[in-house]
């Protein structure tokens, strides 16, 4: 039976408290519950009024990005003949 999002938000909530109690590193308490770090980390974006978020914010472009061209033009080339001595040709039999 699936969790309701009480149960779940519950279940978040109380992984947090025990961490903070643990006074484990985010890595170890995770391992040690057997909780994926990311979930866990999402919980603590979404569930711990005591988070705060430390990397870079990646900023959006302000330009459209320049349309990359999907067609490379090129030049012909002459073909340059050259003779084969047909003398030092192997065959291959695929024949067994």
């Amino acid at each position: 039976m699936k969790k309701s999002d009480e149960e779940r938000r519950e279940e978040a909530i109380l992984a947090i408290n025990l961490w903070k109690e643990s006074k484990l590193t985010q890595g170890e308490f995770c391992r040690r519950e057997k909780i994926a770090r990311s979930t866990f980390q999402h919980w603590r974006r979404r569930y711990d009024p005591d988070y705060v978020f430390m990397g870079k914010k990646k900023q959006r472009s302000k330009r459209k990005p320049q349309k990359k061209e999907r067609f490379i033009p090129v030049e012909p080339v002459p073909l340059i003949s050259a003779s084969v001595d047909t003398q030092k040709i192997k065959t291959v039999s695929l024949d067994n």
